[in-house]
């Protein structure tokens, strides 16, 4: 009798490990672990959905190598990615959620350049590595004095088929104030407000 209850509460333990790792596949399946190498504190790790919602917004506190496992069970299938924010680029890491997986695509990571805004006196330097020769627009807006927040678009200028596009702007001394610089490249707009 108590071989038969001993064979009868094995065998129960093995149906209920069994059930347990075919969870635990599923699981699996369904999270996707980000590894990223030389992250440094400050930098921001977003998840994106395809039509631009930011879903996941983390601050990395940490520098040198960044994992994480992410549960993506919740999510539609659709496409989404992971975007780390760097001080001059965009890691782009894109995600596929399907029915029963996710796929996350390192083989078709990409990488964006932030252009980059320098200010001294009355000059302003943009710089943006563009390897793929994706055309910028660069705009300057000048605050109107009497309404607060209200720009006015004073300057646009369209950039494109250079490996760098590289600008300095000269701003009037008598244009003293607030000064919005828009930059825009494919399907991202970068913002910088400046006072001289």
């Amino acid at each position: 009798m108590k071989k038969v209850l001993n064979t009868v509460l094995m065998f129960c333990l093995i149906l209920v490990m069994a059930t347990n790792v075919t969870n635990a596949s599923t699981d699996i399946n369904k999270r996707a672990m980000i590894v990223i190498e030389n992250v440094k504190d400050g930098q921001t790790l977003t998840l994106v959905s395809d039509h631009g919602e930011i879903l996941y917004k983390e601050e990395i506190t940490q520098t040198g190598k960044y994992v994480k496992n992410f549960d993506l069970a919740s999510l539609p299938k659709g496409k989404y990615q992971f975007e780390l924010e760097k001080d001059f680029e965009i890691l782009v890491i894109p995600v596929t959620v399907m029915n029963d997986q996710v796929l996350l695509e390192t083989d078709k990571e990409t990488t964006i350049y932030k252009p980059a805004i320098r200010v001294k006196d009355d000059v302003v330097y943009v710089s943006k590595l563009s390897l793929d020769h994706e055309p910028m627009t660069v705009k300057f807006y000048y605050e109107d004095s009497m309404q607060t927040n209200n720009f006015d678009l004073i300057f646009s200028e369209k950039l494109s088929n250079e490996d760098v596009l590289d600008r300095a702007y000269k701003l009037s001394k008598k244009e003293k104030g607030n000064y919005r610089i828009v930059i825009s490249s494919g399907d991202r707009t970068f913002t910088k407000n400046i006072k001289i």
